[in-house]
């Protein structure tokens, strides 16, 4: 474990501790454990993801981050193709789709207490959607994030061990971890943490700044990797809707009409609800792009006008 990294650590949280004791509390306590975890897996024989070192396929300072809202069905087949001559990231359910990216950020399913067949049932069916799509993953780079890793439980999934037993090109990832219902101004968090150097992308171990939720983290690692141009395709968060509701979608995969009737009922997404959050996911990507202007030189962009981030967050336009 990188000693500096921890005591870089305790200098953030601290510098926090009076406007949000929670929230300082809780990033120490739950960054120091998934870099743990990272590093007992590390002890096992895995990869330890170093941000320096993330994989491109091309020349480009462009990226896609491919999320999973309905607006993911408005891109053109020539956008795909422009796209596809572009660094492209996956996430959490991207492999229900066809479009192949040149990495995929894995998250096995966090079980739930409230429901958990339907975790053990989501944990099977991604499962099987990898094993049917293993050979186009093959060229792929995996980077294994999220909350079973920072727990050291995602090997006990059924979709991890699938994930680990497999010849993927695959490495952990640790989190800086700031939870959701932080009341601490993102922007504010972003310069203590860019001032205290987490944002640089050359140390073992180094913690990837989450600011509640998976967008969030990727679009940290972006600016630390380099890239000017961000795309965000199918981050919509206008209710509980993805591209995969479509019949198209549920007719191969019969579990995707299950798994549509629980989304169904959520009128107002999670990340944007304000009686929840003093600090939405729109607030967080908002200062992340102003963030992103005056510390990296580069911006931040939507896909589509339908996403609940627009017109803040300015609408890509695909070049000819």
């Amino acid at each position: 474990m990188e000693f500096n990294v921890i005591i870089k650590l305790f200098q953030l949280s601290t510098s926090f501790l009076f406007i949000d004791p929670r929230t300082s509390f809780s990033l120490f306590y739950h960054t120091l454990k998934s870099i743990n975890s990272v590093n007992n897996y590390s002890k096992r024989g895995h990869s330890i993801f170093i941000p320096a070192c993330i994989y491109k396929r091309k020349n480009t300072r462009t990226l896609f981050l491919l999320g999973s809202g309905q607006s993911i069905n408005e891109i053109s087949k020539d956008h795909w193709n422009y796209i596809k001559l572009k660094e492209s990231w996956g996430f959490n359910n991207w492999s229900i789709h066809d479009f192949v990216p040149d990495c995929y950020f894995v998250q096995s399913e966090f079980i739930s207490k409230k429901n958990p067949n339907l975790f053990y049932e989501i944990d099977s069916f991604m499962r099987e959607i990898l094993i049917e799509k293993k050979s186009l993953y093959q060229n792929v780079k995996f980077y294994i994030r999220g909350d079973n890793v920072n727990n050291h439980t995602f090997h006990k999934s059924q979709y991890g061990k699938m994930v680990l037993c497999n010849r993927f090109d695959k490495s952990f990832m640790p989190e800086l971890i700031i939870r959701s219902k932080s009341n601490i101004k993102p922007y504010n968090l972003m310069v203590k943490m860019f001032d205290l150097g987490f944002f640089t992308n050359n140390c073992n171990l180094m913690p990837i700044p989450k600011f509640g939720n998976t967008i969030t983290e990727l679009i940290s690692l972006a600016l630390m990797t380099g890239f000017k141009k961000i795309i965000l395709c199918g981050i919509d968060m206008n209710d509980g809707g993805h591209f995969y509701d479509k019949d198209i979608y549920i007719d191969k995969y019969k579990f995707l009409d299950k798994l549509k009737a629980q989304t169904s009922k959520i009128k107002i997404h999670p990340h944007i609800n304000k009686d929840q959050l003093k600090y939405t996911n729109k607030d967080v990507i908002k200062d992340l792009n102003r963030f992103s202007k005056e510390k990296f030189d580069a911006e931040i962009f939507v896909s589509s006008s339908t996403s609940s981030l627009y017109p803040e967050i300015k609408k890509y336009e695909f070049e000819d």
